[in-house]
């Protein structure tokens, strides 16, 4: 894995979630150990609702952030 990958798509994990759903080169999320990528279309699929759930979680977020 690139470091400099890895630290640019943890600081903007939203940006990294759109690259993955539109460009299916790589998958980000968060589980019991924290911060993992999977690489590859069939990721992609395997980790789809995990994706849509934390990209939901995403944008509630987003909605707080601007209510406040």
């Amino acid at each position: 894995m690139d470091g400099n990958i890895y630290a640019k798509c943890k600081l903007d994990s939203n940006i990294a979630l759109r690259h993955s759903v539109y460009n299916s080169i790589f998958y980000i999320g968060t589980g019991l150990h924290g911060l993992h990528f999977c690489w590859g279309i069939e990721c992609i699929i395997k980790r789809f609702s995990e994706l849509r759930t934390i990209n939901h979680q995403n944008e509630k977020i987003m909605l707080l952030l601007k209510e406040s």
